[in-house]
């Protein structure tokens, strides 16, 4: 078996790769340097669409990222506002209980009045089984 027709090329001399068996050069079938750089601009034209339709759209993630942000700092400060509020009631209603339980006793036998009965000329209130 003789040389392959590669072998008998790379044999040759690097003029002799340049130019194809019939005589024509290889590079006249490839692009021009025109056509190349008018798709390489092309395709520069579309990467630059492309980035700034991402930059746009980061700057406006941006944007929603800082408001809401700004939205759960306000709904925190919210949240700790409404639990201290919340604490305060909570005494309060221990301190109003104490008070209310208080005025509902009777003077006479210090349990809570179940069926109350006020004297209407001074308005003081028993228990409706003391009076009786």
């Amino acid at each position: 078996m003789g040389p392959s027709r590669c072998q008998t090329l790379l044999r040759r001399s690097p003029r002799a790769l340049t130019q194809s068996p019939v005589g024509r050069n290889p590079a006249d079938s490839l692009p021009s340097r025109r056509t190349s750089s008018t798709t390489t601009e092309e395709l520069l034209a579309k990467i630059m669409k492309v980035m700034d339709v991402l930059e746009k759209d980061m700057k406006q993630r941006r944007t929603e990222f800082k408001q809401l942000k700004q939205r759960v700092r306000h709904a925190e400060k919210a949240q700790a506002l409404a639990e201290d509020r919340h604490a305060n009631l909570q005494g309060n209603v221990g301190e109003l209980a104490t008070s209310q339980a208080s005025i509902i006793k009777c003077v006479v036998c210090q349990h809570c009045m179940e069926q109350p009965f006020t004297i209407v000329e001074c308005g003081h209130s028993f228990c409706y089984w003391c009076l009786m």
